[in-house]
């Protein structure tokens, strides 16, 4: 839990190697850049939040397919743009919040 830290520059890609990771809360930071698509090998992560942030880019496509338990996904007011993936319908999230973005099409 590493909220509110002032935390900044882009999501630490060593996250992605930390395979006993259940809870990711990174929100309320100055993070940058893209959100790493290898968030979803975690096979224990039950939560991410990577909300209100700086974050850029698309949400990556690999976040349809979750390796274990599918995670609460909290990316809000951030500056996400381009189109929510499909691959997002294969897996039934319990919760998710995209809010406050520049996303585009049906959700």
């Amino acid at each position: 839990w590493l909220s509110w830290t002032n935390l900044t520059g882009p999501v630490p890609g060593f996250l992605s190697q930390l395979m006993n990771l259940d809870y990711l809360n990174l929100s309320f930071n100055d993070l940058s850049g893209s959100i790493p698509g290898s968030l979803s090998l975690l096979p224990k992560l039950e939560y991410i939040d990577l909300s209100r942030n700086k974050l850029t880019g698309p949400i990556p496509d690999s976040f349809g397919s979750f390796k274990g338990v599918v995670p609460a996904l909290l990316l809000s007011h951030n500056q996400l743009s381009g189109s929510i993936p499909k691959s997002l319908s294969n897996l039934d999230f319990n919760r998710i919040d995209f809010s406050r973005n520049k996303l585009q099409g049906d959700a």
